[in-house]
């Protein structure tokens, strides 16, 4: 059985000058996703998700006084999209993976993950 070419579709967006392709409807979804994770706002975490944002993930990101998110990954895993956000604040930096799958109402989030938070070194 030959090896799946998944790990050929990840795409690093740190990489300078790299071109990467997420269909624009996805694309806005990431966005607005990740703008309510910035402001740990649960109501519009829920918009793409199927059940409640884990209680304890929100928290965390709410303590954290993050103030703005990038893009640091894209991955086509089959049908679905994986996206990592770095999201920062003054004194932290938190890590999260989406893992998103298109279906008939449109771009969903079928698992969001915490990774780390680690804090900022001080200025």
């Amino acid at each position: 059985m030959p090896l799946s070419d998944d790990a050929r579709e990840f795409i690093s967006l740190e990489r300078a000058g790299l071109m990467w392709a997420i269909p624009e409807d996805l694309e806005t979804a990431i966005r607005a996703f990740g703008d309510a994770l910035i402001a740990g706002d649960c109501a519009r975490l829920r918009r793409f998700l199927d059940t409640d944002p884990d209680a304890a993930t929100v928290d965390a990101l709410k303590d954290d006084g993050l103030v703005r998110y990038t893009l640091v990954a894209f991955a086509k895993l089959g049908r679905h999209r994986i996206v990592k956000y770095r999201l920062e604040g003054q004194s932290r930096t938190a890590t999260v993976n989406a893992r998103w799958e298109q279906s008939e109402r449109g771009w969903r989030v079928g698992a969001v993950d915490l990774i780390k938070i680690e804090q900022s070194p001080p200025a």
